[in-house]
């Protein structure tokens, strides 16, 4: 019985032992994890300060890379920068050749109907080109911010709105009296042809019409969005002010104003077309009519509220 009790007492002693071993660790492992945790929030926190400066720094690289581009002083590459830019990585930089390869992209398309037509001087065309550019750049420039108060927003709309005029201008002086009427049309164009690329691919690409046809489809859909444009802005003033039942009047009257722009359009896009595009486009603009009605019907109804 003593030998029990013995080797009962020993077998105790050492899962005691034991205990206190795996206590030690587990309070080690503990430590341990413990550690970790604050260096990971500590590594996490550099790397959010890290892209704040990132952000800032890129942030102060548009801001002067806009200012620069519409200022008419030239200036040498690195003149003037922030020093974080100066000696700033290559990033920024490949961020703004990648940014000004885009934008140069999208000028080309744009006005592409305008370029092969141009009798400028090479000199000219350039500044041409340079000031499209400029002008795209104005037009992606965000007036709003998180922490913009509204009085904020209406002075940045306000200037981007004369930045723009200034810029339009510039480019009249440029252009004969017919080319500044279709850059009029093509300067806010970019949905409408982004609609025509989208027809296109429906029709199994560009090469399924003539570039005349294609010019002449665009233009009459901007003439005719141009009218309708012009009656949407009267509309839209009115309606400040208007009581329910003008508003119920006035919304009517922008749906049949949409509706006659839709069918003045086709109209004439059917003598362009074959049966079977002009099928396949009134099909298409059904539906892109009605998504228009409706994103103006609830900006409406928003600003009645």
């Amino acid at each position: 019985m003593k030998i029990i009790i013995g080797v009962l007492a020993l077998a105790l002693a050492i899962l005691g032992l034991r205990y206190v071993d795996l206590y030690l660790d587990h309070t080690t492992l503990k430590d341990e994890l413990l550690h970790k945790e604050q260096l990971h929030s500590q590594q996490l926190e550099e790397q959010k300060l890290d892209y704040l400066r990132q952000i800032e720094n890129l942030e102060q690289f548009l801001v002067f890379n806009h200012n620069s581009n519409t200022s008419p002083t030239t200036k040498q590459p690195g003149q003037g920068l922030p020093q974080k830019v100066v000696d700033g990585s290559t990033s920024l930089q490949s961020f703004a050749e990648i940014r000004d390869s885009s934008l140069t992209r999208a000028v080309d398309q744009k006005y592409s109907i305008i370029f092969p037509g141009l009798s400028l001087p090479h000199e000219d065309e350039e500044k041409l080109r340079q000031l499209l550019v400029d002008r795209e750049r104005v037009l992606g420039t965000s007036t709003v911010g998180y922490h913009s108060s509204q009085k904020e927003i209406e002075d940045s709309i306000r200037q981007q709105q004369e930045l723009l005029a200034e810029i339009d201008g510039r480019i009249a002086d440029l252009l004969g009296p017919e080319e500044a009427q279709e850059y009029e049309l093509l300067k806010d164009s970019s949905y409408e042809q982004h609609q025509m690329n989208s027809f296109y691919e429906q029709l199994g690409g560009r090469n399924s019409l003539s570039n005349d046809n294609q010019r002449a489809l665009l233009i009459t859909k901007l003439e005719h969005k141009k009218n309708f444009n012009t009656q949407l802005q009267e509309a839209t003033a009115y309606l400040n002010n208007a009581s329910p039942e003008e508003r119920a009047n006035a919304e009517k009257k922008m749906q049949d104003a949409l509706n006659q722009y839709k069918e003045n359009y086709l109209r004439e896009a059917r003598s362009i077309l074959t049966d079977e595009q002009y099928n396949v486009l009134s099909e298409y603009e059904q539906m892109q009519f009605e998504e228009m009605w409706s994103s103006l019907e609830t900006g409406w109804r928003a600003q009645a509220q």
